[in-house]
């Protein structure tokens, strides 16, 4: 019986064990020295490709006024409260919550990594994908093993780090390491929660 050749049903099915899961793939031969060019630009395509299942609509760009009525005066918690003559209509959400709206999303809130931080189940976040991210901000990271999160960004150290505020310790810090695909896709801005 000859040995080696192509033998049908043999090999992995196509699309499985890649890092481009129901796509085929196929081998292609590059200079070596090409290849670090290649490998960078492929983690970009796949980061691009998680980056893409994220909310793509901006909020309105020219969005009309919602003027309600803003208490001029402030107070402390348990105060009494004030006169009807102390009201001030003129606080436009809009305004007061998006400061670019072209590059604004809103991300509902699901599990409770950053339920000490304030945010919790169902809240919304007021996401702005065009900042650049700082040390201590809030900010939506899409990690290619794991997809996407929000955590705190945490840049001091060897590595940055995402960092939960959890009561529940099942929520971990994730370092970013050195083989990590990963980026920052937005700066929580803003946040809207109910109360009932």
């Amino acid at each position: 019986m000859p040995k080696g050749g192509f033998r049908p049903g043999a090999g992995r099915p196509a699309g499985t064990g890649s890092r481009y899961p129901g796509e085929s793939t196929r081998t292609l031969r590059v200079p070596e020295n090409a290849m670090p060019a290649i490998v960078s630009y492929l983690s970009s395509y796949r980061l691009q490709l998680l980056a893409a299942q994220l909310p793509s609509e901006a909020a309105m760009i020219d969005p009309p006024e919602m003027l309600l009525g803003e208490v001029s005066v402030r107070v402390p918690a348990g105060a009494a409260m004030p006169a009807d003559d102390d009201l001030d209509f003129g606080v436009d959400l809009n305004r007061l919550l998006v400061r670019r709206a072209d590059k604004t999303r809103i991300f509902t809130v699901e599990g409770d990594s950053m339920d000490l931080a304030g945010i919790g189940e169902g809240d919304k976040l007021i996401v702005d994908c065009g900042l650049e991210a700082r040390d201590g901000d809030i900010v939506i990271a899409i990690i290619l093993a794991d997809g996407h999160t929000v955590k705190r960004l945490s840049t001091k150290g060897p590595r940055p780090k995402l960092v939960p505020e959890s009561s529940n310790p099942i929520h971990q810090v994730r370092e970013i390491q050195d083989e990590d695909e990963w980026m920052v896709w937005g700066v929580v801005t803003g946040l809207i929660k109910r109360f009932r």
